[in-house]
Parts: C-alpha cells; sequence; structure tokens
C-alpha cells in the first residue's frame, strides 16, 4: 500500500516520541532512571510533554521505548489525563539509532494522517510546540541562535525556502538559512509515509547511520517531499543531553522536590 496524499489541513491528534536511549552522557543521571523520567518541574521530562501535547489536543501518543522502557511504562500507567498512549519497545535500543526506533514503530508513520515526532529528551515552551503544530505541511522546527558548543548539534539549512539538510557540526556550501535541528517535526500523510518507507530500505542495507536526523538529511536532498522549516524565535528548548542541560530546563521550568514522586 502507498502513502496517499491527504488534506494538508487536518490537526495533528497522533504523536510519535522518541525514547529508547539511555542518555549515556547524563552519567550518573541516567544510571537507573531513563532519560524522559529525569525530573522536571512538578514531574518529568516526559510528563511535561504529554500534557504539553494534551493540551494542544492531541489524543494518542506512540511511545518508542528501550531503556527501563519498564519504567516509563509504570510511569506512564500512572498519568491521569484523557490522552492514549501505546508503546513499541526497540530491543536493539543500546546497539541502534532514532531511525531503528521510526523503523520499529512503521505503522505508527503510515496511519494516513498528520504525526508530531519528537525527542523524548526535550523541554521546550509551548509557544514553540504551537508554532509547529499550526503549520499546515509538513514542517521541523529550527534555532537560528544556533551556536557551536559542543559539537553535538545537528545543523539544518535551507535552500529556495525547504529543509535542504542536516548535519552535525558542520554546514553544506549552499547552505542558506541556517539554524539547529530540535527535534519537532510535524509529519503530514504522504511524507510520514514515505520517509519511514525510507528508512525501512536504507536500514535493511546498511545500519551504519541508522539515525533520524541523517536520513532525513538522505530523504529531502531526494526532493520528492518537501519539509518547511519553523524557524524559532526567542521559545526556550533544551534537548537534555548533559547535566548542564538539565540544569538549565530546570531553571526554566522548576525543580521538583525530593518528595515530587515519579510518575510521567
Amino acid at each position: 500500500m502507498s502513502a496517499r496524499r491527504q488534506d494538508a489541513h487536518l490537526p495533528v491528534r497522533h504523536a510519535l516520541i522518541l525514547a529508547a536511549g539511555r542518555g549515556a552522557r547524563l552519567g550518573e543521571h541516567t544510571k537507573l532512571v531513563p532519560k524522559p523520567l529525569l525530573p522536571l518541574g512538578a514531574g518529568t521530562l516526559l510528563g511535561r510533554q504529554l500534557d504539553q501535547l494534551e493540551a494542544h489536543g492531541v489524543q494518542r501518543v506512540t511511545l518508542i521505548v528501550g531503556y527501563r522502557g519498564d519504567r516509563i511504562r509504570s510511569a506512564v500507567g500512572k498519568r491521569r489525563g484523557a490522552l492514549e498512549v501505546d508503546f513499541v519497545r526497540n530491543p536493539e535500543w543500546a546497539s541502534s539509532g532514532s531511525a531503528w526506533s521510526l523503523v520499529r514503530a512503521a505503522a505508527a508513520l503510515r496511519g494516513g494522517e498528520p504525526v508530531l515526532l519528537l525527542h523524548g529528551d526535550l523541554a521546550f515552551d509551548d509557544a514553540l510546540l504551537a508554532r509547529v503544530l499550526a503549520e499546515g505541511q509538513t514542517a521541523t522546527a529550527v534555532d537560528r541562535a544556533w551556536l557551536p558548543m559542543t559539537g553535538d548539534e545537528v545543523v539544518a539549512w535551507t535552500k529556495d525556502g525547504a529543509l535542504a539538510g542536516l548535519r552535525k557540526g558542520a554546514l553544506d556550501a549552499e547552505a542558506e538559512n541556517v539554524g539547529e535541528f530540535v527535534g519537532i517535526s510535524r509529519l503530514e500523510p504522504a511524507f510520514a509515509w514515505a520517509f519511514v518507507d525510507y528508512c525501512v530500505a536504507r536500514t535493511a542495507t546498511d545500519r551504519t547511520l541508522d539515525y533520524e536526523q541523517p536520513l532525513l538529511s538522505e530523504f529531502v536532498a531526494l526532493g520528492k517531499e518537501s519539509c518547511r522549516p519553523v524557524f524559532v524565535h526567542g521559545d526556550f528548548w533544551r534537548n537534555v543531553n548533559y547535566a548542564e542541560d538539565l540544569r538549565d530546563a530546570e531553571d526554566r521550568f522548576g525543580r521538583r522536590s525530593a518528595d515530587g514522586g515519579t510518575g510521567a
């Protein structure tokens, strides 16, 4: 069955969250706790995301889990709210990347509906999420205030108003507008279906680049589907890769007390 073009203005009711990895760069912080369950504000990173998604009209979430996935399942099971949450397990989380997680959850991207794809280790302002959701086409958040600080930043660049490529810490010679890839994307049905098909085919023959960003870069370079950049304008966000990222997020959204519970 092939991807079908559908109404580009359908609201996003389904989100897919990548939450399989350990987050080894956080050291002791993730020795016992999976990164999405790190404390933040009144709850956790993941709990904040789920609350934000529900507040913005998302009705169903697919969580791709791996490292200590049982703890994530347990925490989400205790959450109050109307969100329908289902789980996909990536048993190879320790030796695979985010694109392999997408392959494991391919059915969620072939549902014929817009999908919000985001990373489970992100803390972000509501305004940033609202801006991406409001796009009537496939779009991804890009931060124009990008600064090379750790070398881990994934740089996005555009050409003729569309996403042209992604690369860690490097730029393309023909880059126009440049910024950091945030990790929050609205995928329209045809794009989602075609992209996950590309991930399936690509990882079947080569697992050396089984991450979302390099395969997305390859995919948009084919020119068959277009992705619009949504430039961040002062909205706060952190990809919590290091302890200082977590501290920045806590400064923005608050620190959870020691007896604040462990639920999502």
